[in-house]
């Protein structure tokens, strides 16, 4: 019994590892970016968080693209008008970005950040998947399950291109699910 134990923890770490390899690279070599949108703001919001400490943007307003349609001013402010969300999240990586020396105000930078983020949330949210399906079935049926559901469906397409709110709606998501699928097959 103990032998099937390990076989199947093997199982799954090998479905784990193929399946976010297999996402990790779509997505860092997708070839669809799209920057200059909701991302475009979110990093530099980011930025601002860590350099200033506020979601204003004034002390960047020689370099914002104001043609960029989330970039609002409102009173004596410069803000990017999405709500924080996916800049609070994106700090840590943001901050990473910053310690190499990464331009967070230009558009390569910023693209790159967006890559590099999208590059480990994605393949988290694949992980996430086919953890819950493990739950439920056995792992090779998980893994089918998630693949198909995964580049079959808007979530590669769509996730993939950019730093969207999305990303971490979905991942936020997959966690609760993860962890009430757990609940319910008695594993917490």
């Amino acid at each position: 019994m103990n032998h099937i134990y390990k076989n199947k923890h093997a199982l799954v770490i090998s479905y784990a590892l193929i399946g976010c390899l297999l996402v990790f690279a779509v997505t860092s070599k997708a070839s669809i970016r799209d920057s200059i949108s909701d991302p475009y703001g979110s990093i530099i919001t980011a930025h601002a968080m860590l350099k200033h400490h506020t979601l204003r943007l004034n002390a960047f307003a020689s370099r914002i693209n104001f043609d960029h349609h989330g970039i609002i001013e409102l009173g004596d402010g410069i803000y990017d008008g999405y709500p924080p969300g996916t800049a609070l999240l994106s700090l840590p990586a943001v901050y990473i970005a910053d310690l190499i020396g990464r331009d967070l105000l230009s558009t390569g930078g910023i693209t790159k950040t967006q890559i590099n983020i999208i590059s480990v949330v994605n393949p988290t949210i694949f992980l996430l998947i086919f953890l819950t399906g493990t739950l439920y079935v056995k792992p090779v049926e998980s893994f089918i399950i998630t693949t198909v559901s995964y580049f079959g469906s808007s979530l590669s397409s769509s996730l993939s291109t950019a730093l969207w709110s999305l990303n971490f709606e979905t991942l936020i998501i997959m966690v609760c699910l993860l962890i009430l699928a757990a609940y319910d097959r008695g594993r917490l």
